[in-house]
């Protein structure tokens, strides 16, 4: 299947890119990574807004709205890849939210619901554009929340 695939190594490609020990106090809250020739992939709008404090053990939904350009293949698929930062996974079900791209250009809105682990500093968000047969991406969004108590 075409979108586990892609979603398996864009897990992968992430859990590298981003060390766990990595000192985020000079990230912004939201940025892309290099572009890439071929296809692209922007936020448009996200709610809540990027570093709005989230709550520990709160559930809190994420709804973001980005356009993209796919002209390096005919399909392709956008995913959301929450996870704390350790890498971990946060999604409540265990699962990303995905949506599959076939037009050289367009606007989508991935939502998920998400709870705040207890033991969490940071949420991290990772939007990538994953055209089908590439295995290592570039582009992709990143968007950061600090986690604090109550």
């Amino acid at each position: 299947m075409r979108i586990g695939l892609a979603t398996t190594l864009l897990v992968a490609l992430i859990e590298c890119w981003i060390p766990a020990t990595q000192a985020t106090d000079s990230l912004p809250w939201a940025f892309n990574a290099p572009s890439a020739d071929g296809y692209s992939i922007h936020l448009t709008t996200i709610d809540p807004a990027p570093g709005t404090p989230l709550v520990r053990g709160n559930v809190v939904v994420i709804t973001a709205s980005v356009t993209y350009t796919l002209k390096i293949a005919n399909h392709g698929v956008v995913v959301l890849v929450p996870q704390d930062e350790k890498n971990r996974a946060v999604a409540n079900d265990g699962k990303q939210v995905t949506q599959e791209v076939s037009a050289p250009s367009g606007s989508l809105v991935l939502k998920q619901t998400l709870t705040v682990p207890r033991d969490a500093k940071e949420i991290r968000l990772f939007i990538p554009l994953v055209p089908d047969g590439i295995a290592n991406t570039t582009g992709e969004i990143t968007v950061r929340y600090p986690v604090v108590k109550k």
